[in-house]
């Protein structure tokens, strides 16, 4: 494969489908050398806020920490030609608090960011793990906040009252977990749809770039393999719960399948025919608040075959594996992806 290959990205081209008029319209962090501080509306300024060498607190008063900061002690803004686009794969499952607080929304277990560069017309995807540990909005049947509390990342998608509600309450989430970062649009798709959208485009074809014998005795490296059927959930939700750190390995099967889902869709040419055929496929399986304007600017983009990752350590939990991000690495990358220089 390329280095860069020329493809639609996932997000555009399931979002695509809308086209056809279905799309619908504080944290402070780190204590060292390299430090970030965004400051929400409203607060008073102090010296506090000057976090980098060289940084004046008259400077400091002076940023909108939304969109610029300091970082080793250079002013940065924010990359005016960067939209994101979060897509979810969520399995059907229903989770029951002890509390009795229920979520009925099942849970997120793929999460991935797609980050458009106007600018360069290129997209990349950055890849969040679900068993991140974050403080997660617990909501009852009725949508009212009960509590907040440390769980894994994927747990937020639950406690809404609709797949609207979840996608939303997901969209915030993973910005707080970015340091507010925004997100532009969010499309999920849960599991029984993606195994359809797979078995009706006749299955994705992928050269496996590592040994994954684990999932099936028959998936040694270089191998080519075509995924359908019962394969299909098995390739992107397989994980050995014993071992700890699985699921990392199982997020890198899914950024591989991803990338093979977009060749196999634009081997069909005319691609809003063909999402309007899939569409009719998976049907309420999807769901998104994406607009049409974004959707078309992701619609020829290069995707770039590296794919960045949330840096962190999975340590074993009480019951599952948990995921601790690395605060200082996320805020080196995110200044690497989302900011350039001020002027």
């Amino acid at each position: 494969m390329s280095k860069n290959k020329k493809i639609v990205v996932f997000a555009a081209i399931i979002v695509s489908v809308f086209l056809m008029g279905i799309v619908l319209g504080s944290m402070v962090v780190g204590q060292g050398e390299n430090q970030v501080r965004r400051r929400d509306e409203g607060d008073t300024p102090t010296s506090d806020d000057v976090l980098a060498d060289g940084a004046s607190s008259t400077e400091a008063e002076t940023e909108d920490w939304e969109n610029s900061m300091y970082y080793n002690g250079v002013v940065y803004e924010r990359n005016p030609d960067i939209e994101t686009i979060l897509f979810l794969g969520v399995d059907d499952a229903q989770t029951v608090m002890a509390s009795g607080t229920i979520g009925n929304a099942g849970r997120a277990d793929a999460i991935l960011l797609f980050v458009l560069n106007r600018a360069e017309n290129t997209a990349q995807m950055l890849q969040i793990s679900r068993d991140t540990m974050t403080n997660v909005d617990v909501y009852n049947k009725d949508g009212e906040l009960v509590m907040s509390g440390e769980m894994q990342l994927n747990m937020q998608y639950a406690f809404g009252e609709s797949p609207s509600r979840s996608c939303w309450l997901m969209k915030n989430k993973v910005s707080e977990l970015l340091y507010q970062i925004p997100i532009n649009g969010v499309v999920s798709l849960t599991i029984g749809g993606i195994v359809k959208a797979v078995d009706h485009l006749g299955g994705v074809t992928l050269t496996l770039p590592e040994d994954c014998t684990d999932v099936d005795l028959s998936y040694q490296e270089g191998t080519e393999v075509t995924i359908q059927g019962d394969a299909t959930e098995r390739f992107v939700r397989y994980r050995d719960i014993e071992e700890q750190g699985s699921n990392e390995d199982r997020v890198e099967r899914q950024s591989w399948f991803i990338q093979a889902l977009f060749e196999k869709i634009m081997e069909k040419g005319n691609l809003v025919a063909t999402m309007a055929d899939l569409q009719q496929v998976v049907g309420s399986a999807l769901e998104t608040d994406l607009k049409v304007q974004t959707a078309q600017r992701f619609s020829d983009c290069t995707l770039l075959e590296e794919v960045q990752k949330v840096p962190g350590e999975s340590r074993a939990g009480e019951l599952h594996d948990e995921y601790y991000v690395d605060e200082e690495g996320l805020r080196a990358m995110l200044v690497d992806m989302f900011y350039q220089p001020a002027n």
